[in-house]
C-alpha cells in the first residue's frame, strides 16, 4: 500500500487528482500519557465544501524487541481533544462534550504494517486536530544508555475529496433551479444578526424522466457550515412529488455563516427556491435611555440622543420631541428616511403597577400629515397617564431590513413608589440613581421586539442581544468579558420579568482554545428575604447560535449548559460552567427570570432581579491562585504555533482538575515516601565515621556533603510535602556531584597512591565530574566516563609498581574480603538503580539504593596506615608514613632511613661478627692469642 510505504519512510504523499487534496504527512514521537503534556499534536486544515476526509494513522516502534503499545487518537474539530488518565471522571460543571470529535485505537509495529483509517463525512471546514497518546504505562525510570529505550511514533496523513463547484443562491426573491446531478449542492449566505430563516422550496417538474417514478425530488436537505450529509435510508425530507415542495424554518440560526441545500434527484428537475432572513440590527448600548423630563411650566420634553439607521441607509435618524401639557405640537418630528410609521401606545404592566408605552409601527405612506397625528396621540397619552413621571425609559430599537422599514421606540415609565406592593423591591434605593452611571445595571425591556405580520404568525420573535466586550490582559488565557455599559463596563444585569436577556461572546482560534472558558453567574443575595416566592434565574449556554424560546420560555439544549441560581438558600445564589479547551465560535447565555410559589411557576411580585455575571478565560481550570486546585500544579506547554494550559496532579489524584481522588495516596503514603527518600541518606553517616576514624578526612567530608546534598534535594523534589532551601536545579547538581565525587575519591584511594598526588587526582575528579553532570544528570556517560577515569588511577599505579619492581601487592584475606563485599552492594545498587526501578515504586526502589550505596561505601575505605620498621641503611621520608593505606604495597628495598634525627644506634664496621667480652672472663679469648 503506498500510503503506508509513504509513512514508513517520512514522505510527502503526491497524489494525481483534481478533487482528492492530501495534507502533508505528519508524524511524532509517543509519550506515555502523565499531563497533557505529553500528547502529540497533530493539526490539519480542512477546507470548505469537503464531501469527506479521511485519516491513516500508523504507529511504530524503534526495535523488535519492544513491547507493542496500544495507542489511543482522538481527532476533533475546532480545538484541542480533552484527556483524561485513567478516563478519570469529570464534574458535573465540567462541559467537555464537542461537535466533531472522533477516536480511534491502533497497535505499535516495527515493520510497515495496514495503517488505522479514519473517514470523516461532510466535515466541518477549519481546522482539525489530531491527540495521540500511549495510556496506562508504567514508564521504566533508568540511566539513558544502560539498555536500550523503546521509542514509539506515529505517522498521520489526511486526504480530502472536495466539491468542485457549488451555486450560490440568492437570499430575498425568488429563483429557479435546475438539478443536472443526482446529487446537486447549493448554497447562500446567512449575514449576522439574522434571527429567522425561511427557505421555500416550490413548484418541483420533472423536465426529464429516466425511470418511471411518482416523486419528483428524492429528499431534500439542509445544514449550515457544511456539506449536508445524503442519507437515502432516512432522509430529511423524501419524496417531494410534483408541483409540490418544502418549506425549512430556523429560529436563530448559525450566523455569519454559510448554509448548504442537497437536493437529491434523478433526472433533470426544476425548482422555485425563494430565501427569507430576517436580522435584528442594534444599535450601539452606550446611550439606550432616552428620558421624559420634568419642566415647571408642566411642558413635558421627551429627548433622545440614540442613533438609529436603517438598513440600507448611511445616515443616522435623529428623533426629538416636544409635547406640552394642552397637547399642541411646538415642534415636529425631524426625520430622514422616506418612510414613516404610525405608532400606538399600548399599557402592558398592570400586574406590577408600572405604565410601559409600547409603539407598534406599521406600514404606511410618507406624509407629513400622519406623522403629525402620531406626535398628536403620544402627547395626548403623556398628558393623560400623569404630571408627576419622572423618567422613562427606552429598552430596546429595531430597525428591520424592507421597503417597509420599521423604527419603533419603546418607553417605559417609572413605578410609582406610593403604589408599589409591599413584597416588591425598591430598585431605586437599592442602587445607584440615574445620575451615578458607573457601575449602574444594564437594565433590559420587559417586550420582545415586533414583528411584521407576514413573520409574526410563525411565532418567532427578534431580542435584543448584548455583545460582551473583551478585557485584554498581560498573561496568556486571562481575559475578561464585560457588559458594556453607558459610560463604563460593568458585571450587573438586570433580568426583568418576561421575555429572555441574551448576550454574546467571541472565541478566538488559536487564542482561546488552550485554556478554560468560565462562566459563573450570581444572584444578589438581597432577594432571599425580598418575597414569600423563590426567585430563580435561567441560564442557557449555546455555541454558535441563540438558545431557543418556546412560548416564551426559555429552553436549554443541554443540561450541561445550564444555570439555575435561586433565592432559595446561600448554597444556590451561584452557579458555574468550565469548559475546557473550548471551541472558538460565537457563544451565547440567555437569562430569564422565573417565580415559584408552592412548587408551581406563578407570576413575579418583584420586577426584576439583579445577577453578576462574570464570563472569562482562565489557566487550566479553576480561577485564583489555585487553578489546578488544592492537589495539582498548572504549567503551560508550546507545541509550535499552539500553546495550552493543563493540570499536573500530584499524590495520586486524576482528572482534567485534579478532582479525582479514587487513587489518591493518603497522608500515611506521602509521609512514608518522604522519609523513605530523605532519611535513608542518614545511611551515609557509618561510612564518613570510619573515614574519620582512620584519619580519610577528605573521604568524611564528601560523605557528609552527599548526605547533605541528598535530604535537601529530595525534600525539594517531592510534589506534595516539599522544601526547598534555593533552586531546584542547584540541588539536583550539588546531589549527583557529590555523589559521584565520593566514589571518586574512594576509588583513587584504593590505590596506595601517595601523598603528594592526592591533592591532584582529586582536582582531576572535580574538573571531570563537574562538566559531566551539567551535560546530563541522567545519562548514562555522565556516570561511565568519571568511574572509569577513576578506575584506571590505582590500577595503573599497581601496574607500574609491577613493572617496575618485579613484584604485585599482596592482599590480606580481611582486605580481600571486604573489598569483594563493598563491588558486591556497589554492583547491586546499581542494578536496582538501572533496571528496577520505576515511577510507581521510585521512593522504595531509590531508598533502598541510598543505603546499599552507603554501606558499599564502608568496605572500600582503605584501612589506617601503620609505619614500617626500615631495613638496614635505608631511610624513610617523613611523607612515607602516610604514603599509602596498604602496607603491602610498599617496596621496603627503596626505603631510606635516615637515622641522624633518631636514637642512639650501634654502626656494625665489619662483616665479621666480633663479642665484646671481658679477657678475664672468656676461654675462648685465651686460647686464641694463644
Amino acid at each position: 500500500m503506498i500510503i503506508l510505504l509513504l509513512l514508513a519512510f517520512y514522505t510527502h504523499v503526491v497524489v494525481c487528482s483534481v478533487s482528492l487534496v492530501p495534507e502533508v504527512s505528519q508524524e511524532g514521537l509517543l509519550q506515555p500519557y502523565s499531563t497533557y503534556a505529553d500528547v502529540t499534536l497533530f493539526h490539519f486544515h480542512v477546507p470548505a465544501e469537503v464531501v469527506r476526509v479521511t485519516w491513516e494513522f500508523a504507529a511504530f516502534m524503534d526495535d523488535p524487541d519492544c513491547p507493542v503499545r496500544e495507542v489511543h487518537v482522538l481527532v476533533q474539530h475546532g480545538s484541542y481533544p480533552v484527556i483524561t488518565r485513567n478516563n478519570a471522571t469529570l464534574r458535573d460543571y465540567m462541559y467537555i462534550h464537542r461537535t466533531a470529535l472522533h477516536k480511534v485505537v491502533t497497535l505499535t509495529a516495527y515493520q510497515p504494517h495496514d495503517a488505522t483509517v479514519l473517514p470523516v463525512y461532510n466535515p466541518l471546514p477549519g481546522s482539525w486536530f489530531a491527540a495521540a497518546y500511549i495510556p496506562n504505562w508504567n514508564e521504566q525510570m533508568q540511566q539513558e544508555g544502560i539498555i536500550h529505550k523503546c521509542r514509539y511514533s506515529l505517522g498521520s496523513i489526511a486526504m480530502w475529496t472536495q466539491k468542485g463547484y457549488v451555486k450560490t443562491l440568492e437570499v430575498g426573491g425568488k429563483q429557479t433551479i435546475t438539478t443536472r446531478e443526482n446529487l446537486s449542492y447549493y448554497r447562500f449566505y446567512v449575514p449576522s444578526h439574522t434571527w429567522f430563516l425561511r427557505v421555500n422550496v416550490s413548484s418541483c417538474q420533472m423536465l426529464e424522466q429516466s425511470v418511471n417514478r411518482v416523486w419528483c425530488v428524492r429528499s431534500l436537505t439542509l445544514s449550515a457550515r457544511s456539506l449536508p450529509a445524503y442519507n437515502p435510508d432516512n432522509p430529511e425530507v423524501a419524496n417531494i412529488t410534483e408541483g409540490t415542495g418544502h418549506v425549512f424554518r430556523e429560529t436563530r440560526p448559525y450566523a455569519d455563516s454559510y448554509y448548504y441545500l442537497l437536493v437529491a434527484s434523478e433526472g433533470e428537475t426544476r425548482l422555485d427556491i425563494t430565501i427569507h432572513t430576517k436580522e435584528c440590527t442594534t444599535s450601539s448600548y452606550n446611550n439606550l435611555t432616552p428620558r421624559i423630563q420634568e419642566v415647571d411650566s408642566t411642558e413635558y420634553t421627551i429627548s433622545s440622543q440614540q442613533e438609529v439607521r436603517f438598513v440600507g441607509t448611511a445616515a443616522p435618524i435623529n428623533i426629538t420631541l416636544s409635547v406640552l401639557e394642552e397637547g399642541s405640537i411646538e415642534e415636529a418630528s425631524r426625520l430622514t428616511h422616506d418612510d414613516i410609521y404610525k405608532s400606538e401606545l399600548k399599557d402592558t404592566d398592570n400586574s406590577s403597577q408600572k405604565e410601559t408605552n409600547k409603539i407598534k409601527d406599521t406600514n404606511r405612506s410618507t406624509h407629513e400629515k400622519e406623522n403629525m397625528s402620531t406626535l398628536k396621540k403620544i402627547a395626548g397619552l403623556v398628558h393623560e397617564k400623569t404630571s408627576k413621571i419622572v423618567e422613562a425609559e427606552i429598552h430596546s430599537s429595531v430597525v428591520e431590513k424592507s421597503s417597509k422599514s420599521v423604527t419603533e421606540n419603546t418607553t417605559k415609565a417609572a413605578p410609582n413608589k406610593e403604589n408599589k406592593s409591599t413584597n416588591e423591591v425598591d430598585w431605586e434605593e437599592l442602587w445607584p440613581s440615574s445620575n451615578e452611571t458607573h457601575g449602574k445595571p444594564f437594565v433590559t425591556s420587559e417586550e420582545p421586539w415586533t414583528i411584521e405580520p407576514d413573520f409574526s404568525s410563525e411565532g418567532h420573535h427578534c431580542y435584543p442581544i448584548l455583545p460582551l466586550a473583551r478585557i485584554k490582559h498581560a498573561s496568556d488565557f486571562t481575559d475578561t468579558f464585560l457588559i458594556q455599559g453607558r459610560d463604563w463596563y460593568i458585571t450587573w444585569l438586570s433580568v426583568k420579568r418576561g421575555p429572555p436577556l441574551f448576550t454574546h461572546l467571541t472565541l478566538l482560534p488559536f487564542t482561546d482554545i488552550g485554556g478554560t472558558l468560565s462562566i459563573t453567574i450570581l444572584l444578589d443575595e438581597l432577594l432571599m428575604n425580598a418575597t414569600r416566592q423563590m426567585i430563580s434565574v435561567l441560564g442557557c449556554v449555546r455555541k454558535g447560535r441563540a438558545p431557543d424560546v418556546v412560548n416564551g420560555s426559555l429552553v436549554c439544549e443541554e443540561d450541561q449548559l445550564t444555570l439555575n441560581v435561586s433565592s432559595h438558600s446561600r448554597n444556590t445564589v451561584e452557579d458555574i460552567i468550565l469548559i475546557p479547551f473550548p471551541e472558538p465560535d460565537t457563544w451565547y447565555l440567555a437569562l430569564q427570570l422565573v417565580c415559584y410559589q408552592n412548587g408551581q411557576v406563578s407570576g413575579c411580585m418583584v420586577s426584576q432581579a439583579m445577577v453578576s455575571l462574570d464570563v472569562r478565560t482562565q489557566p487550566c481550570v479553576f480561577a485564583g491562585d489555585s487553578p489546578c486546585g488544592q492537589h495539582g500544579l498548572c504549567q503551560e506547554a508550546h507545541r509550535g504555533m499552539f500553546f495550552f494550559t493543563s493540570c499536573v496532579c500530584r499524590e495520586g489524584w486524576q482528572g482534567w482538575g485534579c478532582e479525582d481522588g479514587d487513587e489518591a495516596q493518603g497522608w500515611s503514603n506521602v509521609v512514608t515516601g518522604v522519609c523513605l527518600l530523605t532519611l535513608s541518606n542518614l545511611f551515609f553517616l557509618p561510612p564518613a565515621v570510619v573515614a574519620f576514624r582512620r584519619r580519610l578526612f577528605t573521604q568524611a567530608l564528601l560523605f557528609i556533603a552527599t548526605m547533605v546534598a541528598s535530604v535537601l534535594y529530595h525534600a525539594c523534589d517531592n510534589e506534595v510535602v516539599s522544601y526547598c532551601v534555593t533552586k531546584y536545579e542547584v540541588l539536583q547538581f550539588t546531589d549527583f556531584f557529590f555523589s559521584l565525587l565520593c566514589f571518586w575519591v574512594t576509588v583513587v584511594g584504593m590505590g596506595g597512591i601517595g601523598e603528594e598526588y592526592r591533592p591532584a587526582l582529586h582536582t582531576l575528579g572535580v574538573v571531570v565530574i563537574a562538566p559531566a553532570v551539567q551535560y546530563s544528570r541522567t545519562a548514562l556517560a555522565s556516570f561511565t566516563l568519571p568511574m572509569a577515569i577513576a578506575a584506571t588511577i590505582p590500577v595503573g599505579h599497581v601496574l607500574y609498581q609491577r613493572w617496575c619492581k618485579g613484584s604485585w601487592p599482596s592482599l590480606e584475606p580481611r582486605q580481600l574480603l571486604c573489598r569483594g563485599a563493598g563491588i558486591t552492594l556497589a554492583l547491586s545498587g546499581l542494578i536496582m538503580f538501572a533496571l528496577l526501578q520505576t515511577k510507581d515504586n521510585y521512593k522504595y526502589v531509590h531508598s533502598c539504593w541510598h543505603m546499599v550505596i552507603a554501606l558499599s561505601l564502608v568496605f572500600l575505605l582503605p584501612s589506617r596506615q601503620h609505619p614500617q620498621l626500615p631495613a638496614s641503611g635505608q631511610t624513610i621520608k617523613p611523607a612515607a608514613y602516610l604514603a599509602s593505606d596498604d602496607a603491602e604495597l610498599i617496596d621496603v628495598g627503596e626505603v631510606t632511613v635516615d637515622y641522624t634525627a633518631s636514637s642512639p644506634v650501634f654502626h656494625v664496621t665489619s662483616d665479621v661478627d666480633f663479642l665484646l667480652t671481658d679477657s678475664d672472663g672468656d676461654p675462648h679469648m685465651s686460647d686464641k692469642d694463644d
